[in-house]
């Protein structure tokens, strides 16, 4: 039964990315017209914008690409209120940001061919406004986009695309269409620019503020933790061709170099390692736990996931092995201290969730001893990191990595 149901969903897949392939086609044409679009009107002045309403229902790794653009939206509109709606585990990140003051956070169901859907209800009975001034679609994909005309705005603010067909004059032009793309924060800052007549320079993830119970794991961890550095391991992916499959080789040969802990994090669903050299916390912390773990940390490695992106924005070494699935010049985790380990491949990037029959080329190709000589490399040059004080005590990271 359970591979019947994995050949549905092959198939699913296989239908989706088809129909995907055939939108693009169809509106290929009308796209090329989007290179000289302008915006018929400058948005409304902050002044006239009391309470604005930031719509983003998208998962970790795309929460911490928008906080350039929503940190550049709190400067520019110091008097507004932000309203933030989010899937509940994206709300963990924009707590600990600072850069909204208000965030409803509700669950998203996937439907046939993995629509997904968010409890819009839900979310706004969540806020203590029932109207807003402004809405904006911070994303540049247009599922949810209906979801988004839905909520009662004065205005609304999203990107100029044939896909989202709205009456709204406030259309952002966005290089969606470009090839290759621009990063996802960059495209989520080109939104955001439109609304405030400005384009910085530089796109800050800025800091992140941790609470007591993001510091009890490591308390929790005692002696083992806390009197030395350690390196973090999230080696764990839903997505098939985002899974690369030889992290215990791998880990050994930080171990052997370094002598020092490997952490491996991970959610309720992982599977346990085969490794009893490793420090195994999957399922046992929460978001926030996980990610000042990873903030006190000597380096990160991983998938491209989540929590890779949020190591990246906090200015630790971070190791990503990125597969054939994504664009990295689109989707890489970015910060001051970030490796890619990537190898182009004539499949990618596919976009899918199950390698169609090539097993995985874009992963399986990356064995450790080729891809470790030049991780160690990286890994070395950014060791002096330190995570303790001269007391030893535990700092925050005030690392503001930029794009």
């Amino acid at each position: 039964m359970a591979l019947m149901g994995e050949w549905a969903n092959r198939g699913w897949e296989q239908l989706l990315q088809q129909a995907k392939r055939l939108q693009a086609k169809y509106y290929s044409k009308e796209s090329s017209s989007l290179e000289s679009y302008t915006p018929p009107l400058a948005f409304p002045s902050n002044g006239s914008i009391r309470d604005l309403l930031v719509f983003k229902p998208d998962e970790i790794g795309d929460a911490i690409q928008a906080l350039p653009a929503l940190r550049h939206l709190r400067e520019n509109f110091p008097n507004s209120r932000i309203h933030m709606i989010c899937q509940k585990p994206a709300s963990e990140i924009y707590r600990r940001s600072g850069v909204v003051d208000e965030i409803a956070a509700s669950s998203v169901k996937k439907i046939q061919l993995r629509f997904p859907r968010l409890d819009l209800r839900d979310a706004l009975d969540q806020l203590k406004v029932s109207r807003f001034d402004a809405s904006v679609f911070l994303r540049t994909y247009p599922s949810y986009f209906s979801q988004f005309l839905k909520i009662p705005a004065t205005f609304q603010v999203h990107p100029r695309d044939p896909r989202m067909p709205s009456r709204s004059l406030y259309q952002a032009k966005v290089g969606i269409w470009k090839s290759p793309r621009d990063h996802q924060s960059k495209q989520m800052m080109e939104i955001v620019s439109y609304m405030t007549g400005k384009t910085p320079e530089n796109f800050e993830y800025g800091s992140f503020h941790w609470d007591s119970q993001d510091k009890e794991a490591l308390e929790d961890l005692g002696q083992r933790l806390t009197k030395q550095k350690y390196f973090v391991v999230h080696p764990f992916a839903r997505i098939e061709t985002r899974a690369y499959p030889s992290w215990n080789e791998l880990i050994e040969k930080v171990q052997k170099q370094f002598s020092l802990p490997v952490v491996i994090i991970g959610g309720q669903e992982d599977e346990t390692l085969q490794n009893d050299k490793v420090i195994q916390l999957q399922g046992k912390l929460t978001l926030g736990q996980s990610a000042y773990l990873i903030s006190q940390s000597a380096g990160f490695l991983g998938n491209e996931s989540g929590p890779a992106h949020w190591a990246a924005a906090m200015g630790v070494p971070t190791v990503t092995v990125f597969g054939g699935h994504s664009h990295p010049n689109e989707w890489r985790p970015v910060g001051a201290k970030t490796h890619l380990v990537h190898e182009s491949v004539a499949c990618g990037p596919c976009h899918r969730h199950y390698c169609p029959g090539l097993g995985r080329i874009c992963l399986t190709g990356l064995s450790p001893d080729k891809i470790w000589p030049e991780m160690q490399r990286f890994l070395l040059a950014n060791q002096v990191r330190s995570c303790r004080g001269p007391s030893g005590e535990i700092r925050e990271s005030e690392v503001r990595p930029s794009l």
